[in-house]
């Protein structure tokens, strides 16, 4: 097992990995600078680990935790990740990722009912606007290249994403909408109700 733990009040948090079915916890971040950790991974049988940072990068570790390595992932461009789902075998992962664009400055006296992709200064009277984009990387070789796959019409505003054994079918929340992938995330259909609808997590076999 792993886990990503949050402790309250604090912005960072730590990787923990079981043995035992999660009986005994060892924390499997020391070592490395403290890091806003945000979602975890984990091959089938334990040994392979991939991780998001928020406002940070990938990581990616071949011995269940005790060593981690950073990955390329958006070539730098990407400056939050927040989704992350591995194949069996830890060799194709999928990842979530934003990038953000500040498009212009203003005053708060000036945007009054500021809409949420602003960003406010301490003193709450600068205003950024910020231009968001959401996008989906995928790696074939346990993290080592990355392939970003938003061609055509491909989901905006993710939400969590979850992969198959084989590492083939892929799913993930956008909007209220659930849009499905056969081809390892080169295409994207829709899987909705007919109507936006407020979904928690998924999962897949």
């Amino acid at each position: 097992l792993a886990a990503v733990r949050k402790d309250r009040g604090r912005e960072r948090g730590s990787i923990w990995t079981s043995c035992d079915s999660g009986i005994s916890w060892t924390e499997r971040s020391a070592g490395a600078p403290p890091r806003n950790w945000w979602r975890v991974t984990s091959s089938a049988d334990g040994a392979k680990l991939a991780a998001v940072v928020a406002f940070g990068s990938v990581w990616t570790s071949p011995d269940s935790g005790q060593t981690w390595t950073e990955t390329s992932a958006g070539n730098g461009r990407i400056s939050n990740w927040y989704g992350i789902a591995s194949s069996s075998d830890g060799t194709k992962l999928a990842v979530i990722a934003r990038s953000q664009t500040v498009t212009g400055l203003g005053y708060v006296g000036d945007a009054l009912g500021y809409p949420r992709d602003m960003w406010l200064d301490h003193m709450w009277r600068k205003v950024w606007n910020v231009e968001k984009s959401d996008s989906i990387w995928t790696s074939t070789d346990s993290g080592q290249t990355w392939m970003q796959r938003t061609a055509g019409e491909a989901p905006n505003s993710i939400g969590d994403i979850v992969s198959s054994s084989d590492g083939t079918k892929l799913a993930l929340e956008s909007d209220g909408l659930l849009w499905t992938s056969t081809d390892s995330g080169e295409s994207w259909t829709e899987r909705s109700l007919g109507k936006p609808v407020r979904w928690g997590r998924a999962v897949s076999n």
